[in-house]
C-alpha cells in the first residue's frame, strides 16, 4: 500500500436512482474496506466554502486564552473542550491534540439529557460569536454523508439499504475540531499515538499540513496525505467486528509537523447506544471461519473510550 494506492471512490453515484450505478460504487467501497480499511471519498457534495467557515471557527476557538476555553471543559461526558495531553496510550505517553466535541443533539426529553450517559448528552457550547452556526452546519452534512457511506456498505453485503442506517435514530455520532500545535521537540512528536478507531467508521477532514499516517499491512508507515476535495474515511473496530473481521480496522497516527498548526475534524460515525452488533446478521462468513460474539454498541465505545480519556478517570476517582 502506497499513498497513490489508498483508493479514492466517487461516492455521488451512491445517490443515483439507478441500483446498478450504486451497487458499482458499492463494490469500490467494499474492496476498499476490505483492502485497506482506509480510503478518500470525492462527490460528498459538501461545498468548501462550508468547510474552511469550520475551519475559521475552531481557529477562533483554539485561539481564544486557556481559561476561556476550560469553560467548557468536557468533563465525564465527551462534549466541550479537551486540552492538551487529555488522552493517553496503553505506554502511559499523551496525544499532543487539543479538541472541541460535540454530538447528535440531546433534547431536553431525550432520556440522556441529564447527562448520565458519557457517550450521549447535551452538547456544550462556547460564548464565541460565529462559532456554532458553522459547526452545527458541517456536523449536520458529515452526519448525512456518513449515512450515505452506510447504504453502501449494506449495498455491497447484499442487504437493504437501511440495515445500518435504520440504527442511527439516536445515534453516538461525535465530531472532534482538533487542533495539533507544532512539534517543539527535536524528536518525532506525534499529535496522536498509533492506534485504530474504535465506533464504525471516521470521516475526516484534515488541511494541507498533512500528518496522517496509515500503517500497510507490512508494518510500514504511509503518509495519508491531503488531497483537496475530498475526505479520509476509515474503518473502526466495531465495524470491523460487525463485519466479523471481513472490513480491516487499521493502526494509524499523526505526527506534529515543525512549525506549523495542524487542523483536522474527525467525525466518528457510531449508531444508537442500544444497537445489536451481531457478525451472524451480516451475509457471506466463510462456512469454516469462526463468528464473533455480539456486542452491544454504547457499553463496547465506553469500555474503550474510558481506557485512554483523563476525564473520565478523574471522574471516577
Amino acid at each position: 500500500m502506497t499513498d497513490a494506492t489508498l483508493p479514492v471512490i466517487d461516492i455521488s453515484g451512491l445517490n443515483s436512482p439507478d441500483l446498478d450505478t450504486r451497487k458499482a460504487v458499492a463494490a469500490e467501497i467494499g474492496h476498499a474496506c476490505d483492502t485497506y480499511g482506509f480510503f478518500y471519498v470525492s462527490g460528498h457534495g459538501i461545498p468548501d466554502d462550508d468547510i474552511l467557515a469550520t475551519v475559521d471557527a475552531a481557529r477562533s476557538f483554539f485561539t481564544q486564552p486557556l481559561e476561556k476555553r476550560m469553560e467548557i471543559k468536557a468533563g465525564a461526558t465527551n462534549r466541550g473542550y479537551t486540552a492538551l495531553k487529555e488522552s493517553e496510550h496503553e505506554d502511559g505517553k499523551p496525544d499532543v491534540n487539543e479538541g472541541f466535541e460535540l454530538g447528535f443533539p440531546v433534547p431536553p426529553e431525550d432520556p440522556d439529557f441529564d447527562g448520565g450517559n458519557p457517550v450521549r448528552a447535551p452538547n456544550r457550547w462556547p460564548d464565541l460569536e460565529g462559532f456554532r452556526e458553522p459547526v452545527e452546519k458541517h456536523y449536520f452534512a458529515t452526519f448525512a454523508l456518513g449515512m450515505t457511506i452506510l447504504r453502501g456498505f449494506a449495498l455491497h453485503f447484499g442487504l437493504p439499504e437501511d440495515f445500518f442506517t435504520k440504527t442511527f435514530k439516536r445515534p453516538v455520532a461525535d465530531m472532534r475540531l482538533a487542533h495539533y500545535p507544532p512539534q517543539t521537540g527535536d524528536g518525532v512528536e506525534f499529535g496522536t499515538f498509533d492506534h485504530t478507531d474504535h465506533g464504525v467508521i471516521t470521516i475526516l477532514w484534515q488541511d494541507n499540513n498533512g500528518g496522517l499516517q496509515v500503517q500497510s499491512p507490512g508494518g510500514e508507515w504511509l503518509p495519508a496525505a491531503p488531497i483537496p476535495g475530498t475526505f479520509v474515511v476509515n474503518i473502526g473496530d466495531l465495524m470491523s467486528h460487525w463485519t466479523n473481521k471481513r472490513f480491516r480496522s487499521t493502526l494509524h497516527r499523526v505526527i506534529n509537523r515543525p512549525g506549523v498548526d495542524r487542523y483536522s475534524i474527525p467525525f466518528f460515525f457510531n449508531p444508537d447506544f442500544d444497537t445489536h452488533v451481531d457478525p451472524a446478521d451480516i451475509p457471506g462468513i466463510p462456512a469454516d471461519a469462526e463468528v464473533l460474539e455480539p456486542v452491544t454498541s454504547g457499553p463496547y465505545l465506553i469500555g474503550r473510550f474510558s481506557d485512554y480519556r483523563h476525564s473520565w478517570k478523574e471522574e471516577d476517582a
